[in-house]
C-alpha cells in the first residue's frame, strides 16, 4: 500500500521486515529490491541476486538485475540479463519489458553492435 501511495522509504521498511520474517522468498525479495531501486538504493542488487539464488529459474529477478546493470551502465551485462529472461520467460509476461529494456541498452552503449551480438549469440 504505502508503495502505490509513492511512499518509497516507508515500503522499504516494511518490505525489509518481511524478508527478515521470510528470508526465503525470492518474491519478498523483489519487492523489496523494487522498494530500494526506487529510493536509489545500491542495496538493490543484493535484493534481486538474493531473489535469483532462492530461485534460479526467476526471470522477475534477472529483469530487475537489467535495470541495475543499465543505471552502473553495465550494457552487456544488462544484455545478458535480459536474454536469460527471456529464455525463462514461458508466459511471455516479461516480453515486452524485456525487448524495451534491450533497445535502451542498445541505443545507449558505445559498442552497440558487440554488445547485442555478445548477449544475442544468435543475431546475423
Amino acid at each position: 500500500m504505502t508503495f502505490k501511495l509513492g511512499d518509497h522509504d516507508g515500503a522499504a521498511r516494511l518490505t525489509r521486515e518481511a524478508v527478515e520474517i521470510n528470508p526465503i522468498s525470492p518474491d519478498l525479495w523483489n519487492i523489496h529490491g523494487d522498494c530500494l531501486y526506487l529510493q536509489g538504493s545500491r542495496k538493490r542488487h543484493y535484493a534481486f541476486s538474493r531473489a535469483l539464488k532462492l530461485n534460479p529459474e526467476d526471470v522477475r529477478a534477472r529483469y530487475n538485475l537489467s535495470f541495475v546493470c543499465l543505471d552502473r551502465r553495465q550494457f552487456g551485462e544488462a544484455l545478458k540479463w535480459i536474454a536469460e529472461a527471456l529464455a525463462l520467460d514461458r508466459t511471455g509476461d516479461y516480453r515486452d519489458g524485456c525487448s524495451t529494456s534491450s533497445r535502451k541498452c542498445c541505443v545507449r552503449s558505445p559498442g552497440r553492435t558487440s554488445n547485442a551480438r555478445a548477449a544475442f549469440p544468435t543475431l546475423p
